[in-house]
């Protein structure tokens, strides 16, 4: 089975950003991180900020305290370095930073074991001042959905209605296991970006490399009083302002009201 991956990083003739992070010398990290539009990697960051100098991407294994530590300035986002280096990133993750805003890639195997809508939902909460209130909370469920759907029915291509029944969640979970063990599988990259916008929302995007799906025929589907089983979308449309899919299916693009706390009070 072959992996179908997100749109690869076109070479931009101006890096504004650096990866930062210790590499395996038989990747040739600096042509890799050319390839993406990035400025020549670095094993520490620079020394004192710098407000003209390049953003900062960590780079490394998928631990909690890397991802933590990668979504505190003066980093903007975390990637995953996998048995290729860079390969496979995700365009997306590369522009959301350059916009400003905030970008992970990580496996699905790692996604499945940090808590990963945890850490984000921290510093999305951080990163935008997020006023604390419904807003915030129904942006981690919505979040917490996406991940899920991305890893489970995206990467993994496990379908919706194994876990209809109790039986069939049993089997759900020996599948699941099987899929992880699948080093093709488990190498799939999910990726998320975070980018605020103007006036008063900000886009939450999820990304996975698997065959994709229809939006509107799955909320659809959903819909249906006998529906047993599908991708919690009817509850993610009811709580974001707009939902929309990308890159035939495989990037679920969210937008929610931003009021900061400051605004706020």
């Amino acid at each position: 089975m072959t992996s179908t991956a997100c749109p690869d990083v076109k070479p931009n003739a101006a890096p504004g950003l650096r990866l930062v992070g210790t590499m395996n010398r038989m990747w040739d990290v600096d042509r890799q991180c050319a390839a993406l539009g990035l400025a020549p990697h670095s094993a520490s960051p620079p020394d004192g900020t710098d407000a003209d100098g390049p953003t900062l991407l960590l780079a490394g294994p998928a631990t909690i305290e890397t991802i933590r530590h990668s979504l505190v300035p003066p980093y903007a986002g975390f990637l995953e370095i996998g048995s290729d280096g860079l390969a496979g990133i995700g365009q997306r993750c590369i522009e959301t930073v350059r916009a400003g805003g905030m970008a992970l890639s990580l496996t699905a195997t790692s996604a499945c074991t940090v808590p990963l809508v945890e850490l984000i939902a921290v510093a999305i909460r951080r990163r935008l001042a997020l006023a604390n209130g419904e807003n915030a909370e129904l942006m981690e469920i919505c979040l917490a959905e996406a991940v899920s759907n991305a890893i489970i029915h995206g990467n993994l291509e496990i379908p919706n209605h194994l876990r209809a029944t109790p039986k069939g969640f049993d089997t759900f979970r020996q599948v699941m296991r099987e899929r992880l063990s699948d080093p093709v599988m488990a190498s799939r990259r999910i990726e998320i970006h975070v980018l605020a916008r103007q006036p008063g929302s900000f886009t939450l995007a999820v990304s996975d490399q698997g065959p994709g799906f229809n939006l509107a025929a799955q909320i659809k589907k959903e819909a249906r009083v006998d529906a047993r089983s599908g991708r919690g979308l009817g509850l993610i449309r009811r709580a974001c302002a707009t939902i929309e899919s990308e890159d035939g299916g495989r990037t679920l693009v969210m937008t929610f009201p931003w009021e900061s706390a400051t605004e706020g009070s």
